[in-house]
């Protein structure tokens, strides 16, 4: 992993595998904690590199390797492109379905309506090792699901509360 360490380890050249990642397809993310050097979306899989306290890397993701390598060599490399999902599938309607008959039809941050405009949220994220059933869902509007982004189910709880008391619910 030293190509990675090299990479990473200079402002510049970071930044040009930055760009290398975007014109080759990748969502260049924002790091969601103070341990990841580097985040990026390949198609629908998130890649991660860590750093711990020792200064040691940790790439997470699939990309990551076949990546570098090409950037370090000039090599070919795209990312696989992100399949569309399908808005309206059938498992959607009914986890919707599930989710209010479960907690009613308000958004689980601010405690209002959600009328058509809930998003599904993710408590535990995917990216963290969450799954998306139901046990792990909520409904959400759209900017609230937003605020909410990487933050720990904890935060979530907490920033339910602060949203639900501005609101007076």
């Amino acid at each position: 992993m030293t190509d990675i360490a090299t990479i990473l380890a200079k402002p510049a050249k970071a930044q040009a595998f930055s760009l290398f990642l975007a014109e080759r397809g990748c969502d260049v993310l924002p790091a969601s904690n103070e341990w990841e050097l580097l985040r990026f979306r390949a198609g629908r899989r998130v890649n991660v590199v860590y750093r711990d306290k020792r200064g040691q890397l940790s790439p997470v993701g699939p990309d990551i390797v076949p990546a570098v390598k090409a950037f370090s060599t000039s090599g070919p490399w795209r990312a696989e492109p992100a399949h569309p999902r399908k808005k309206d599938s059938a498992r959607r309607r009914h986890l919707r379905a599930a989710l209010l008959k479960r907690d009613g039809d308000e958004c689980f941050y601010c405690g209002l309506p959600l009328g058509d405009a809930g998003t599904f949220e993710d408590l535990l994220s995917v990216t963290h090792g969450g799954r998306q059933c139901l046990a792990n869902l909520a409904l959400a509007h759209q900017p609230c699901n937003l605020k909410a982004g990487h933050l720990s189910v904890v935060e979530k709880v907490r920033l339910r509360e602060r949203m639900r008391a501005e609101h007076g619910k």
